[in-house]
């Protein structure tokens, strides 16, 4: 099923898809942050809140699908591959550098990542 909203495509997955909520993500983007050694301009580790993801979600910065529960009700989900995709930019953008490492090698890390 497919709806589009206000110029966001919202479509709804199957739960056998590899997706984070905008909680996990966040955190998963923290482990990545730590790990690329980001840091803020006062040299502390950089952090973000998962509230900034789930209105980066709500907003369509960053791309969600619906996830059916079990229950029946849906929920906005991120894919490993969207995070993956918008981390490298946020990264980047941080770094303010414009380059790095692939999509494909950030999403490689990211589902080793996960499956530790």
């Amino acid at each position: 099923m497919t709806e589009t909203t206000n110029e966001t495509m919202t479509e709804t997955i199957e739960t056998n898809e590899k997706t984070l909520t905008a909680y996990a993500a966040a955190n998963l983007v923290n482990a990545l942050l730590k790990e690329d050694g980001v840091l803020t301009s006062a040299g502390e580790q950089r952090t973000v809140q998962p509230q900034m993801l789930y209105n980066y979600v709500s907003k369509g910065t960053l791309p969600s699908v619906e996830r059916v529960k079990p229950n029946g009700k849906t929920q906005k989900v991120i894919r490993l591959e969207d995070l993956a995709v918008w981390y490298a930019e946020y990264r980047d953008k941080l770094l303010n550098q414009g380059g790095g490492v692939s999509t494909q090698e950030l999403v490689d890390e990211v589902r080793e990542l996960i499956a530790e």
